[in-house]
């Protein structure tokens, strides 16, 4: 966000949390379909790459709006230019693209309501303070003009003020002096309907010692409560979601949208997000950026998927239906069907790592039985093999051969990265000195080992090349097994060894019909030299 809220005092936040969970029974607002079209918005603060919290929030507003068929914008809340982080607007464009959640209104997409930057939005904030100032709602400090908005809550709070200005005050505006605009903070407990959290009480106690809130900075930008009231009125956000830790400011926005005689959206505040020991995400603790996920190969759709179960709790009854493997595994589609805020806990969110490693070898699948979604997914696949082996042919890197190593090899991997290591036998020769490898052939002993492998290299050379299939494969191998009385485990073995060099992989038919007739008969030929056994050609 912008500029954050002066941090209160843990008693402050437990109580404030305490009440709105003891009167979620009092939920009044009506958080079904609006009858008009809902406007929602995300607006992040380039300060820095987009993370697993923000994304949430983003997602959980995107969802509503399609789910409603409202309208998703995109803000850039860029008036703190002390904390402004030079490419990160970009970074959160890329990062939501990533993510596959377009909006609708925003940068690089215009719209009726822009411009959607701050800092191009300077004019409009000095005329709302202008109109406190008018009202007797702002009044002009003098007295603190340098300091940035956490230093000034910080101070001992000024005695009340008259609405009219001093003659002090006309003074220094006419010498042209810095002053800060302040609000006139009334000093009463704040009650509001939160979509989630239901009544929300905040006594006036809790910003007790606090001076008023600054609106308009000495360098004439507003901090982040007068922009971020101004533009949800000017830009029409009916519905607003954001992180728990803004029920604190929340007696300062509702007091501005009184003072300034506006209507107030619809508020929901979001649990949250915390490691598995309650301690609050940081990099300490692992990854917490869009960018590091997208790095490590993570697909979008699964941490889509993972970042939606961490603070919403879908209703299984719903989900059955539209889940195409299991009720948690949910495309954006089967999200935004099931999306509900009745179904956003009070409790804390808390990130298990493991979970978006099982939705991410479920969204690998599902993607790859989706032509363009698994080219896409082979084209990365292609530019890891070319990377780890230049000198690879485009016969066996080229992307409709790598889409075919990705069907075959998805359900043994949870991330494509993995494929290189997983499946390097499909790239490069195996290296059937490996121990894995080693292991496997010590597990046959020696004359069976070379049998087996002699009667599967006779069994496959006896296959036309045109014929040569996973049906003739299969054939084959079933004919030497009945031939010589052998378990399928004493052939399955001593074949995975000579072709891949692994213990695990995917079944060995269709491993020998992915490398193809020439490259299996190759490896037979090969492994039975090693094995001092080798088959005269």
């Amino acid at each position: 966000m912008l500029l954050r809220p002066r941090p209160i005092c843990a008693a402050q936040a437990s109580r404030i949390r305490h009440i709105a969970v003891r009167c979620k029974s009092a939920l009044a607002v009506d958080a079904s379909s609006p009858t008009q079209p809902p406007r929602l918005r995300f607006a992040p603060s380039p300060t820095g790459s987009l993370h697993l919290g923000g994304l949430r929030t983003a997602l959980f507003n995107y969802l509503l709006a399609r789910k409603w068929g409202g309208k998703f914008i995109l803000r850039i809340e860029d008036t703190d230019r002390k904390r402004f982080v030079e490419g990160s607007v970009e970074g959160l464009q890329r990062a939501l693209e990533w993510a596959e959640l377009e909006w609708d209104e925003g940068p690089g997409v215009g719209g009726p309501h822009g411009p959607y930057f701050q800092s191009e939005r300077t004019d409009l904030y000095r005329s709302y303070a202008d109109k406190l100032l008018a009202s007797g709602h702002a009044y002009r400090d003098f007295a603190s003009p340098n300091l940035n908005e956490s230093k000034a809550s910080s101070l001992p709070p000024p005695p009340p003020r008259p609405y009219s200005q001093s003659e002090d005050d006309l003074a220094s505006l006419r010498a042209g002096l810095p002053y800060v605009v302040r609000l006139n903070m009334p000093k009463q407990d704040t009650v509001h309907q939160d979509l989630v959290y239901g009544r929300l009480t905040i006594p006036a106690s809790a910003s007790a010692g606090q001076a008023d809130p600054v609106l308009l900075k000495s360098d004439g930008f507003p901090t982040y409560h007068l922009a971020n009231v101004v533009d949800d009125y000017e830009m029409g956000i009916t519905h607003i979601l954001r992180g728990e830790e803004w029920i604190a400011s929340l007696p300062k926005h509702l007091a501005l949208y009184s003072a300034l005689g506006l209507p107030v959206p619809q508020f929901a505040h979001l649990p949250l997000l915390i490691n598995p020991d309650g301690s609050k995400l940081s990099k300490r603790s692992g990854d917490v950026s869009v960018e590091d996920y997208i790095q490590k190969g993570w697909e979008p759709e699964a941490l889509v998927n993972f970042v939606a179960l961490m603070g919403w709790s879908a209703n299984r009854a719903q989900v059955k239906a539209s889940a195409d493997v299991d009720p948690e595994v949910l495309s954006k589609e089967a999200l935004i069907s099931a999306f509900s805020l009745e179904n956003i806990p009070h409790r804390r969110a808390a990130m298990f790592a493991g979970k978006l490693s099982f939705l991410n070898k479920h969204h690998i699948a599902l993607k790859a039985s989706n032509p363009p979604k698994l080219g896409e997914m082979a084209r990365r696949v292609r530019a890891m093999v070319l990377e780890r082996w230049p000198e690879t042919g485009t016969e066996w890197a080229g992307e409709e051969y790598v889409g075919r190593v990705v069907q075959v090899i998805k359900d043994r991997i949870h991330n494509l990265s993995e494929i290189p290591d997983a499946g390097d036998y499909f790239f490069v020769e195996p290296d059937l000195s490996n121990p894995s490898a080693t292991a496997l052939r010590e597990s046959s002993p020696p004359e069976e080992y070379a049998t087996v492998l002699s009667a599967t290299l006779t069994a496959f050379e006896s296959i036309p090349p045109a014929e040569f299939s996973a049906y003739a494969v299969s054939h084959a191998i079933g004919n030497v097994r009945k031939d010589n009385g052998w378990k399928n485990k004493a052939v399955m073995n001593p074949l995975r060894c000579a072709l891949t060099g692994k213990k695990m992989g995917p079944g060995v038919v269709d491993t020998v019909e992915l490398l193809g007739r020439d490259r299996a008969l190759r490896r037979l030929r090969k492994a039975l030299e090693q094995a001092g056994a080798g088959k005269e050609v």
